[in-house]
């Protein structure tokens, strides 16, 4: 775990690391925060479901190869599916546990909404959210959205 947050976020340095200096928390976990001993997690992500959005390309795909590597289950989501699709086998090869991967657009906050009602039982207990995609460059924020006309 520390060297994914090292590796995917940059947030610990490793001058910061020798330090004892804590690192930061990189993703919305379910569980707790794991207490960090020497800079290592106490912490598995085997078996764990992490729900990426962007990872498609760029540092969403690098997230999904990183926690494959370290035995997530994972949910991958995307515009582009076919990329997706093209990812599955190596990052099966890679240690990923399973992989569920959908199409979805995220700023369409009705679309979003309909994609987490509709996943499989077994992918509903979502411990690790990498929430990457979209290029927010001329849109509303959020709270300013339209949803009734379900875009954001």
């Amino acid at each position: 775990m520390h060297r994914i947050l090292r590796s995917v976020a940059g947030l610990a340095s490793e001058d910061s690391h020798r330090r004892g200096k804590s690192i930061p928390p990189l993703l919305a976990l379910r569980s707790p925060i794991p207490h960090y001993d020497r800079g290592m997690a106490q912490y598995s992500l085997k078996d764990r479901i992490v729900f990426i959005t962007g990872a498609s390309a760029g540092i969403g795909a690098a997230c999904a190869r990183a926690f494959a590597a370290e035995g997530a289950k994972l949910l991958l989501a995307a515009r582009r599916v076919e990329r997706l699709e093209a990812m599955e086998a190596e990052l099966l090869q890679a240690g990923a546990a399973a992989i569920l991967s959908f199409k979805l657009d995220v700023q369409d906050r009705a679309e979003v909404e309909a994609a987490i009602a509709d996943l499989p039982a077994e992918w509903n207990e979502i411990d690790v959210l990498v929430n990457n995609a979209g290029l927010s460059r001329g849109l509303d924020k959020v709270w300013e959205g339209k949803p009734r006309t379900g875009k954001i």
